[in-house]
């Protein structure tokens, strides 16, 4: 059986490091919640998609780790077709570990249903950085 394009979402923001999922189930998000629901990604009910998004926002401020929210609409990016699942999930993934911040990704239900192409994983990159003082400073340390 052929993965559904919800299936490749959930696994992309698995393998994007996502460990937990705050949103509001039914209707056109009734794919992507069973996706949560094999996954090892902790699925957190809400009363109100609005609570969802405060709710993720606020531990991945606390944590610098990426959280998901489920919701039926938004104000970024729409996946439109099975084709551009892995690839729009993983740069919407990116943005919000890159800025620190919130990205929001629409998935219609016919979309989320629809079968994936084979395709390899795309990965996500979870940069660490190193700060540190410039060669000259330490170079000026050293002489002491």
């Amino acid at each position: 059986m052929a993965k559904r394009v919800a299936d490749v979402v959930v696994e992309t923001l698995q393998a994007a490091g996502v460990k937990r999922c705050w949103g509001v189930p039914g209707d056109t998000l009734n794919f992507v919640t069973d996706a949560i629901r094999r996954s090892p990604i902790e699925w957190v009910h809400v009363r109100h998609e609005e609570v969802a998004g405060f709710a993720a926002g606020a531990e991945a401020m606390l944590t610098g780790d990426l959280t998901a929210c489920a919701g039926s609409c938004g104000f970024c990016d729409e996946i439109r077709s099975p084709a551009q699942a892995q690839r729009k999930t993983a740069m919407a993934a990116q943005a919000a570990l890159s800025k620190r911040g919130v990205a929001v990704l629409i998935l219609p239900i016919d979309v989320s249903k629809a079968d994936a192409p084979e395709e390899p994983a795309f990965a996500v990159h979870v940069s660490e950085p190193v700060i540190r003082p410039s060669d000259a400073d330490l170079d000026e340390l050293l002489t002491y």
